[in-house]
């Protein structure tokens, strides 16, 4: 996992999310594209969209646009180490 997926799926350790999201280079994206949450969990895309389709990683739509908020991956990496 690389360091960039780290920081997405990092918890926040209790601290309490700003009141205005951080702006520039390096700011944590509220929302993910496809291809970064694929990298975010070290799969591929095509896996992403089967996780997706079957209900076991949770999509939002945005128009047309389909984007992962990494509290969901967060979830979901959670959930499989519950099995």
């Amino acid at each position: 996992m690389n360091n960039r997926s780290r920081e997405i799926l990092s918890p926040q350790n209790g601290a309490a999310p700003p009141s205005d999201p951080p702006a520039g280079p390096g700011a944590m994206q509220l929302l993910l594209t496809p291809p970064e949450a694929a990298a975010a969990l070290a799969v591929s895309p095509r896996t992403l969209w089967s996780l997706t389709s079957t209900g076991q990683v949770r999509a939002i739509k945005v128009g047309r646009l389909t984007r992962y908020d990494p509290r969901d991956l967060r979830d979901f990496v959670d959930r499989l180490r519950g099995q």
